[in-house]
């Protein structure tokens, strides 16, 4: 058996009866290959069901792999959701003073993962004090009882690396090194360590090597004068918009004799560095606080790195270093221009799980307005549009209700539309997408533009989804009553609907991002170089028992894939303002700065826009069918060009005004009074 050197003593496989002190260490060379560690050592060893050796629970020594020498231990599930091999590290009972010094050499294989967690009592199953996850891409995900451990922490795939914690019980202080390098410090609410648990997760294979184990009761620190440390860094949950600036906070702990009054620390984003320093504090000894860092880190596009180091309390250095250190992660997207993502939910009032996608449009969707556009697809019940419907279910991946199609490339459960959502708006559309329209008639009805500025060259065979969509809908009906499987908290928490009734009564439901209409008449469009521009005029019918100040009309671009390409959607009161387009092929001037003032008008008025070069404008004044009810040839203007326009002649009512010059049209909504 080679020899393996603790830092405080020399000791190969001992034990105390009286748990006060624990010494062990071992590299498994003295075992055979294809035996099973508490077969060959039960005094350090247990698995998880027995105290005996040869269980199937137990696992075995392996020359396949070694850190040192030839032998190690294999921890493989053979199971899919995992095991049995489930063995135990004694390390003491119920531990709650003192220090424990635990490490071992650890190889995950490429392509699996490995898992570890400490437990509370000698008898496992009572409490999981931490719990360690190697995943297959090399990241480590730590979970504490109170809180996920906010430090990245990583290794290389199919290499071994050493994994050492050192934990100061009766300060709660756990230090995590990673091949000699302290990762940081981290306390847990479960304050007692008895074991610690080696499991072969599902997809889960890798090797022990080389343990080495200092467990001492009596070895109780105390720290005079300043000592503080920080962890659990705060950030903003989620993917960012690229731009954004977060806000952050720390807790910040006092393990030592003085109360703190002051911290000096610095921030690192990247290549930026802001170092602060906060006074007026008042963290007396064994307290702990979280303390708002007051500036705002501004993300950029990608993973942004953030390391946060505590250089001095009250103006002093403390005697440990390895808690003055906390690093996260950020992840933000910069959108191309003009790009917007399309959530497509499939939902019903039937359905008991669809409370899930509810929750998480109304969780995620405050944050990305602007970037995102649901819609609510329903099946089954008074809001339901048969079309869009059949369009949704036979959508290639469908498989049940919730479902979550994200720009018509994938579907996913809605809690897991998030990350791919944002990932698409990176890319540049086909086309930016400008919807006008005109004011309902009497019966509802009224005219809608689509104008599609084409940005690249598109072959043909796109086609134009157009939509109305509601929110704030209610019903008094029975089948306005939402089916609610989370009812009772038996299925966890779902944004207060474990709080409510199976169903939920109508009377208590408001349903949002509604779809009222579906038009995919639009097929088959023709190809068009970059630069070119599309209008589609469609007759859409409003429906008097919608509330119009909660319309938006939605219109979205399909490729030959049938994959969305751009999507845009606008208040009723926005594609006013903007105008309807009659079908025509020239471009939308979007920059024009187009203004009409005073609006409403009576007499006269004075038209605004920008123009880039010398250029002829004509103004032609359309009603709300469409119809040109006035022509103005303003000649030669350039730069920001101001015109009067005289209405006498006009009736009341709602005009649209549309300017054109030789590079485009521009449009904006007039009421003549």
């Amino acid at each position: 058996m080679k020899k393996i050197f603790l830092q405080v003593f020399i000791c190969l496989m001992c034990f105390s009866a009286i748990n006060a002190q624990i010494n062990y260490s071992d590299d498994f060379e003295a075992y055979a290959a294809g035996t099973t560690i508490v077969t060959n050592n039960p005094t350090n060893w247990r698995t998880w069901g027995s105290t005996a050796g040869g269980a199937a629970d137990d696992a075995y020594i392996t020359d396949q792999f070694a850190a040192s020498g030839k032998n190690s231990i294999k921890i493989k599930a053979t199971s899919d959701n995992g095991g049995p091999e489930d063995i135990i590290l004694k390390i003491g009972n119920n531990m709650k003073a003192g220090t424990i010094d635990v490490s071992w050499n650890m190889l995950v294989a490429e392509g699996k993962v490995g898992y570890f967690n400490f437990q509370t009592t000698p008898n496992p199953g009572t409490g999981w004090a931490m719990e360690f996850f190697m995943n297959k891409d090399g990241s480590i995900d730590v979970v504490t009882n109170s809180k996920p451990f906010s430090n990245r922490l990583s290794y290389n795939p199919g290499k071994w690396f050493n994994f050492r914690v050192v934990i100061d019980a009766s300060n709660n202080l756990w230090q995590v090194y990673i091949d000699g390098e302290c990762k940081g410090v981290f306390r847990n609410n479960l304050t007692t360590v008895s074991s610690i648990d080696f499991f072969a997760i599902a997809n889960g294979e890798y090797y022990i090597d080389d343990v080495v184990l200092n467990s001492d009761a009596n070895d109780v620190k105390v720290y005079s004068g300043v000592e503080a440390g920080i962890m659990n860094l705060n950030i903003t949950e989620g993917i960012q918009i690229a731009g954004t600036n977060i806000k952050t906070s720390v807790q910040l702990y006092n393990v030592g004799a003085d109360t703190i009054t002051s911290i000096e620390y610095s921030i690192k984003n990247g290549g930026d560095v802001i170092e602060e320093k906060l006074e007026g504090l008042s963290l007396a000894p064994n307290k702990s606080q979280n303390i708002a860092i007051p500036t705002a880190i501004k993300l950029a596009d990608g993973d942004n790195a953030l390391i946060l180091t505590l250089t001095k309390i009250n103006g002093k250095e403390d005697e440990l270093s390895c808690n003055n250190i906390l690093n996260a992660s950020a992840y933000a997207v910069q959108p191309a221009k003009n790009r917007k993502v399309l959530l497509e939910e499939g939902t019903g009032t039937w359905c008991g799980w669809c409370p899930r996608g509810a929750v998480f449009l109304s969780q995620i969707y405050p944050s990305y307005d602007g970037y995102l556009v649901p819609i609510a697809v329903h099946n089954g019940d008074p809001m339901t549009v048969s079309t869009y419907d059949k369009e949704v279910t036979s959508f290639n991946g469908f498989t049940g209700f919730p479902g979550m199609i994200v720009d018509r490339r994938i579907v996913v459960d809605p809690s897991a539309a998030l990350a791919p959502g944002l990932g698409y708006l990176r890319e540049e559309p086909d086309a930016t997408l400008l919807i006008g329209a005109t004011e309902p008639e009497g019966d509802g009805s009224m005219k809608v533009s689509v104008s599609l500025d084409y940005l690249n060259e598109v072959p043909k065979g796109y086609s134009v989804v157009l939509t109305i969509v509601e929110d704030q809908v209610k019903g008094s009906t029975a089948q306005y009553n939402q089916a609610n499987y989370y009812s009772g908290g038996g299925s966890g928490q779902m944004g207060g609907y474990e709080n409510l009734p199976n169903p939920v009564p109508a009377a208590q439901m408001v349903y949002e991002h509604v779809a009222r209409t579906h038009d995919h008449s639009v097929k088959n469009m023709d190809a068009y170089p970059a630069g070119e521009k599309a209008v589609l005029n469609y007759t859409v019918k409003l429906n008097s028992d919608w509330n119009q100040d909660e319309i938006k009309i939605v219109a979205f671009l399909l490729n030959t894939a049938n994959q969305v390409s751009n999507v845009d959607g606008v208040t009723l009161k926005d594609a006013y303002n903007n105008g309807f387009v009659s079908s025509t092929k020239e471009k939308i001037l979007v920059n024009s700065g187009l203004t009409v003032y005073p609006n409403p008008v009576q007499g006269t008025t004075t038209i605004a826009i920008n123009l880039d070069k010398p250029t002829d404008v004509t103004t032609n004044i359309l009603d709300a069918m469409g119809r040109i009810v006035l022509t103005k040839n303003y000649g030669k203007q350039n730069g920001h060009a101001v015109m009067n326009l005289d209405v006498n002649n006009l009736a009341p009512g709602s005009y649209t005004v549309l300017v054109r010059t030789t590079d485009g049209i521009a449009t904006h909504k007039m009421v003549v009074q």
